[in-house]
């Protein structure tokens, strides 16, 4: 029975001895790994303010909007009356007044979404569907501010300017 646990043994010590000889190998052969391709993590879009809309007019020319466009013909709504021009619209007053704050986002988000070196994540048909949709049920608010949010500098910022 001995020599049965001497070749046991024996075949037990080159089996480990081999493993560990590859796994030295292996250790040291495989140190650097190199991968190459595309990571996408995520969405990252960026808009201008209505504050940079509303000074800088000489970048609307790529939107193809004119600052002296009816807001209620572009937006086609009955927002105000008597009507107003997309650039009076980016300068509207007055805080408090929830018309007002949404009429500057809304003009900032579509000319937001019209420049070709903005990226933005809404479409024109969809900004204007949700000026239409709050005008009409006077969810001012809510679309509001969430047409401020996309327009925000800080977020991706204003790739014009």
């Amino acid at each position: 029975m001995r020599k049965g646990f001497g070749k046991l043994w024996l075949v037990c010590l080159a089996l480990v001895l081999a493993l560990a000889v590859c796994g030295v190998g292996y250790a040291h052969w495989g140190d650097t790994l190199n991968i190459e391709g595309t990571l996408i993590t995520g969405e990252w879009h960026c808009g201008c303010s209505h504050g940079f809309w509303k000074t800088h007019p000489d970048e609307w020319g790529p939107t193809g909007y004119d600052p002296g466009a009816s807001f209620n013909s572009t937006f086609e709504c009955d927002a105000f009356d008597p009507d107003i021009t997309l650039l009076a619209a980016l300068k509207l007053q007055g805080e408090g007044s929830v018309l007002n704050a949404l009429a500057r986002e809304a003009v900032a988000a579509l000319l937001n979404v019209a420049h070709p070196d903005v990226d933005y994540p809404l479409t024109p048909g969809e900004v204007i569907e949700k000026v239409q949709q709050a005008v009409e049920g006077t969810q001012y608010e809510a679309t509001k501010d969430e047409l401020a949010a996309y327009n925000k500098d800080s977020l991706g910022g204003c790739p014009l300017g």
